[in-house]
């Protein structure tokens, strides 16, 4: 016989209400959505770090922008990209909807658990990537909704089995005691690829694309620039750069490559545009805090005749490691420099007159941001096109 009482009260084992399809349903669709946003990530996650030529469509400029989301430290979480922790995520999820149809059995307190989880994780990503990285990535923020639909969906589907989600979590961890024979399997299974994952997996992102550009001849200009490049140039190509800049360490690189293919012809020669306010007097704001440094960096490095090294380690680094983690003092010893002479220089007048005149002069060319590159007196923001410069050298 079964009481007043117990019904009113349904043991923490036993499902409240029927079972509906439509919940797995609709979770194993979003969940099947998640998987080819996530898979879409993995792949700008491979592009943006193997191949220099890779443009993705959300790479719309520097507020919006996957490829320089997928390009920094962040993107990489215990040894995978986060993507790739997203594909097995959603997989579980896909399985777990799939077993449940097949059961006719909710698990909704174990979902909603998985949800919160993944909330919380999308809101520590969004906050990384708009106050930390200052991109957002807009496939990032697909799945950042998919997130929040998912544990909003979880929050109806608890409140419609009528119990507490903790008594529901218990029982849904009962059940799944009771069904060790899919369940064990199930794990071990999921351990295994995941273990397999971590061990193959290709550690694309810990090389820097900067190591393996190759070496050019290299001088100063009468006013104190350095390039790089053709000896005897037919096309000089003047840069105006910022080392803390994503966009420009990527155009730099293809540039330098680029040269690479014309060492005979062309000849780039940099100058600084930091804009970090601490030397740029034109800037109102602090945008990017270390680019001043960077720049003294570069340029005392020069001073020992080791310009383009740093350069190519400084841009190389923050590939690997969140620029405020940069130490520049562990890249000189790497370089061999004089670390005494290096902090001396850093506050020397001559190296500060010498990225002041820089900035000045991007300051009358109206140069609005970083990178620009110039061709006599036509601009290029952003990087100039090899065929464009495969023209210049044929009139």
């Amino acid at each position: 016989m079964i009481n007043r009482q117990d019904q009113r009260n349904p043991s923490p084992a036993t499902d409240a209400s029927p079972f509906s399809i439509a919940y797995p349903l609709i979770i194993l669709l979003i969940s099947v959505l998640g998987l080819g946003v996530a898979a879409e990530l993995t792949h700008i996650h491979y592009e943006s770090h193997t191949n220099p030529e890779f443009h993705s469509i959300c790479a719309i400029n520097e507020a919006l922008n996957c490829e320089t989301v997928a390009r920094s430290p962040y993107s990489v979480f215990l040894g995978l990209p986060i993507s790739v922790w997203g594909l097995f995520a959603y997989t579980i999820f896909a399985v777990l909807c799939i077993f449940m149809l097949r059961q006719k059995k909710a698990l909704a307190g174990v979902f909603l658990a998985a949800f919160s989880s993944a909330l919380v994780a999308s809101a520590l990503l969004a906050y990384i990537s708009t106050q930390i990285i200052q991109s957002l990535c807009l496939f990032c923020t697909t799945l950042y909704v998919v997130n929040t639909s998912l544990f909003i969906i979880g929050i109806f589907w608890v409140r419609s089995q009528h119990t507490s989600p903790m008594r529901l979590l218990v029982s849904d961890i009962q059940f799944m005691f009771s069904k060790l024979r899919f369940f064990v399997p199930f794990a071990l299974n999921a351990a295994i690829l995941l273990t397999a994952t971590l061990l193959l997996f290709p550690r694309y992102w810990s090389q820097s694309l900067f190591s393996t550009l190759p070496t050019l001849p290299t001088g100063i200009t009468d006013d104190g620039n350095h390039w790089i490049g053709a000896k005897n140039p037919k096309l000089t190509i003047v840069e105006f750069s910022d080392y803390e800049c994503p966009f420009c360490r990527r155009a730099h690189y293809q540039m330098r490559q680029i040269l690479a293919r014309h060492a005979e012809e062309i000849r780039i020669v940099h100058k600084h545009m930091p804009m970090d306010n601490k030397c740029n007097e034109y800037l109102e704001q602090p945008f990017h805090d270390r680019a001043c440094e960077f720049a003294k960096v570069v340029e005392c490095a020069g001073k020992q005749g080791k310009f383009w090294e740093m350069n190519d380690m400084l841009f190389g680094i923050q590939d690997t490691v969140p620029t405020e983690q940069v130490d520049v003092d562990d890249l000189s010893e790497q370089l061999a420099l004089d670390i005494a002479a290096m902090k001396k220089c850093m506050t020397s007048a001559d190296v500060i007159q010498q990225i002041g005149a820089n900035i000045d002069e991007a300051s009358r060319r109206n140069i609005p941001g970083t990178p620009t590159y110039y061709v006599g007196a036509q601009p290029y923001p952003g990087g100039i096109p090899e065929e464009t410069l495969i023209k210049y050298l044929k009139r």
